[in-house]
């Protein structure tokens, strides 16, 4: 699937698998600006594809316990023998996508990283969610393109349904853009970093995904103004929170896209 960080000197002995999407992470000074990121010593870290073990030996200098999530079994062995002599570090091996995460590891404190595959990064950023409930932070380093599309604001051509989604869960911030030439192989976009913390206050609860369906019908047909994405008449509702009857769903802010569900809501 992926890897965050990846040795260069082992590079040209490692063949990488496509189907996996693996662009393993080779710049030490990137991955270091990574780790720095989680100023928390003492907090225990989930990794997402650690690769060779570049980020997991920094994160573990640093005094993490470190929980590693990794799919390719080439790297078991290697992994396993590279950290033999650390009690802090424990590695879980399989599609995290399909790996059901202890519940002790559940229930702790956690700083989630990981370099995010571009075919399925916010798949798993959904899974993290349901997994760890009590999550400091995360760091993660995706697609540009994807992360803009997160972070957009109502009335840009990228705000969409993801980005109500994150926005909802996190404050997010963008900290650096890496070019291609840092991983091997080299990938046709460049890549963001970007932090997330959690919300405190979230008014439709943890995860309403009942919400986030009615977000997502109302961007079905994104060139289409709101009333001609749903089979009611939405506008009686959208009215009522001030929404004019032109409105389209790109320029619904996250908070009037939860006002106008409780609208719908309350009327049953």
């Amino acid at each position: 699937m992926f890897s965050t960080a990846h040795d260069e000197r082992n590079s040209s002995e490692f063949r990488l698998k496509k189907s996996l999407g693996q662009n393993f992470l080779k710049s030490q000074t990137v991955v270091q600006r990574i780790v720095d990121l989680i100023d928390d010593k003492s907090i225990e870290c989930v990794e997402i594809g650690p690769g060779s073990g570049i980020m997991t030996q920094l994160l573990l200098n640093e005094g993490h316990r470190v929980h590693a999530f990794e799919i390719d079994r080439r790297l078991e062995e290697p992994l396993k023998e590279r950290f033999k002599d650390e009690p802090d570090f424990h590695l879980y091996m399989g599609d995290y996508l399909k790996t059901t995460v202890p519940v002790e590891l559940s229930q702790r404190a956690l700083a989630v990283v990981s370099n995010l595959p571009y075919n399925n990064g916010t798949a798993i950023i959904k899974k993290v969610l349901r997994d760890f409930l009590a999550i400091r932070l995360c760091v993660f380093m995706l697609q540009k393109e994807v992360a803009l599309r997160m972070m957009s604001d109502p009335g840009n051509k990228t705000y969409g349904s993801l980005s109500v989604f994150m926005q909802y869960h996190f404050n997010i911030e963008s900290i650096f853009t890496i070019g291609p030439k840092h991983f091997n192989p080299s990938p046709k976009v460049d890549s963001t970093v970007i932090r997330l913390i959690p919300k405190k206050e979230k008014p439709l609860g943890e995860n309403p995904e009942e919400f986030f369906e009615f977000v997502r019908q109302g961007f079905k047909m994104r060139r289409k103004k709101l009333r001609n994405n749903y089979d009611f008449d939405i506008m009686t509702y959208a009215s009522k929170i001030g929404l004019e009857n032109t409105v389209r769903a790109e320029e619904i802010s996250l908070e009037q896209w939860i006002r106008l569900f409780q609208e719908v809501k309350r009327d049953g």
